[in-house]
């Protein structure tokens, strides 16, 4: 692909340039696990998670069998400056999306062991056990990494601002890299995990949340 105005320094403005399709570039994750993380981050925070979040060696294997036995899992990392910080302890959501009955479960944490304790086939089937900790409220994520891709901290960080205040309530949050920061802002809106690419200037994300929340697809923006 030749890029017209190749010169630019970020590949989301040579990517909206040369008119690169968003249909069918969003991830396809069975499990997405998403935990708070009041760090600043690497550029790959698998690692930096599993250190920082489970010390003892014992646990980082109970963490990597936990991931071994899901279908597909997807960490993200999130922060959410203003609503929730580590002193009123630890959020932790689990999302099992698809198109029928999607599952979002939002868990508050003293612990990040805490998520070790977690019956995972359980919450994938729905159990009855855990219905009391399934959200009533959709969830965005807006990948904020800068450390990652410059393009998400110059058009992330202002999307996400304004989502926060455009929803008004603590189910927006900032996340580590989603995937596909040629086409920041990106997001994607839970239960049923859909991605959105080009979320940005700031009426084109509340636009495209709202759709979400009406029960439709804003087709312009869709990743998958």
């Amino acid at each position: 692909m030749t890029l017209i105005n190749a010169h630019s320094s970020f590949c989301s403005s040579r990517s909206r340039t040369a008119e690169e399709a968003l249909y069918g570039t969003g991830g396809q994750y069975g499990v997405f696990l998403l935990a708070e993380f009041n760090q600043p981050l690497e550029p790959k925070v698998e690692n930096q998670f599993a250190h920082r979040a489970f010390p003892q060696a014992a646990d980082r294997q109970r963490w990597q069998a936990l991931l071994d036995s899901l279908p597909t899992p997807r960490l993200q990392t999130l922060r959410q400056r203003g609503y929730s910080t580590d002193n009123d302890g630890l959020t932790f959501f689990v999302a099992i999306p698809r198109e029928h009955n999607p599952l979002l479960y939002e868990f508050r944490l003293q612990d990040y062991t805490e998520i070790l304790d977690l019956d995972m086939a359980e919450l994938l089937a729905g159990s009855l056990d855990y219905r009391r900790y399934l959200s009533e409220d959709p969830l965005f994520l807006v990948c904020t990494h800068g450390r990652r891709d410059p393009c998400c901290a110059r058009h992330g960080l202002p999307a996400y601002q304004h989502l926060a205040r455009y929803i008004g309530k603590p189910t927006v949050w900032q996340s580590s890299h989603l995937g596909g920061h040629r086409f920041a802002a990106t997001m994607i809106a839970f239960p049923h995990g859909i991605y959105s690419g080009r979320v940005w200037p700031e009426n084109t994300i509340t636009q495209v949340a709202q759709r979400y929340l009406d029960g439709h697809l804003d087709l312009d923006h869709y990743r998958g």
